[in-house]
């Protein structure tokens, strides 16, 4: 509210904000005649942020608090402040100055986790400065996190827990395989997030894969699983041979075992 303080010669305006700045005019007149002065009336005023702004390939949007890119996508940032002076707009991560100079946009090139983080628009002039964060994730298809072994070994009936070693943002769903056949949960296989734990018996030897799946894509992860048992020899059919002397005597001994069994036949100990 314009409070007017005397008509001589003083203009006065309490509580001055923006939209006192403009124009103004002075009119003196008398009998013989008028002037005037023009005086312009700049407002000075603290930087503040109006909002960040995301720009990609095909849209244009403000960002929210939270920022989900997706992985190899070019976008850019633009951080819309106002204030007089006008304002230095910095940007920043994780509370690090990551440009140099003021710029009001902020490119983000080949989207990797790298980007992941929380990015700050700081505006500032003489009379203060303003910040805005937002936060930034990133989305990817699952992948494999770490190279681990794809032989695996244990002992017969030793408790077997199996890791599906695969990344991805949102978390991918994780489904078992044995030997191609989907692997459901019973009273032998327990399924647990990425993980499937069973006890081993000779017969679980084989190759196991964990596929993860997300809107992104999918992808799998497949390990060879050897089971190791004790040796047993599968009985003969006869256990007593006859053979005629300076004939040919042949024994047939055949076992079973992982490693393979090594035989050698004793005779009279």
């Amino acid at each position: 509210e314009k409070k007017i303080k005397g008509m001589q010669s003083t203009l006065k305006i309490e509580s001055v904000n923006e939209t006192n700045g403009g124009s103004y005019e002075c009119f003196m007149s008398n009998i013989l005649g008028s002037d005037n002065v023009s005086i312009e009336v700049l407002v000075q005023t603290s930087p503040k942020i109006d909002s960040i702004l995301l720009h990609t390939t095909s849209i244009k949007e403000t960002a929210t608090a939270k920022l989900y890119l997706l992985e190899g996508m070019n976008a850019s940032l633009e951080c819309i402040a106002d204030g007089f002076p006008e304002p230095n707009i910095y940007w920043m991560k994780n509370n690090e100055s990551i440009q140099k100079g003021s710029t009001s946009i902020l490119k983000l090139s080949n989207v990797s986790m790298q980007y992941e983080g929380q990015f700050a628009c700081k505006v500032e002039n003489a009379l203060g400065f303003a910040i805005k964060t937002i936060q930034i994730e990133v989305n990817y298809a699952p992948r494999m996190k770490e190279n681990r072994s794809s032989t695996l070994t244990f002992m017969e009936h030793s408790n077997v827990t199996l890791f599906c070693n695969l990344i991805g943002n949102p978390q991918p769903q994780i489904y078992w395989k044995y030997n191609s056949k989907k692997i459901e949960e019973s009273e032998k296989f327990h399924i647990e997030g990425s993980t499937i734990n069973f006890i081993a018996i000779s017969i679980d030897s084989g190759i196991y894969t964990c596929i993860g799946e997300n809107k992104f894509g999918s992808s799998e992860i497949s390990q060879s699983l050897y089971v190791m048992t004790l040796p047993k020899i599968i009985e003969p059919n006869d256990v007593s041979v006859k053979v005629k002397n300076k004939g040919l005597l042949k024994l047939q001994c055949d076992a079973i075992g992982l490693p393979k069994p090594v035989t050698r036949f004793i005779k009279d100990n």
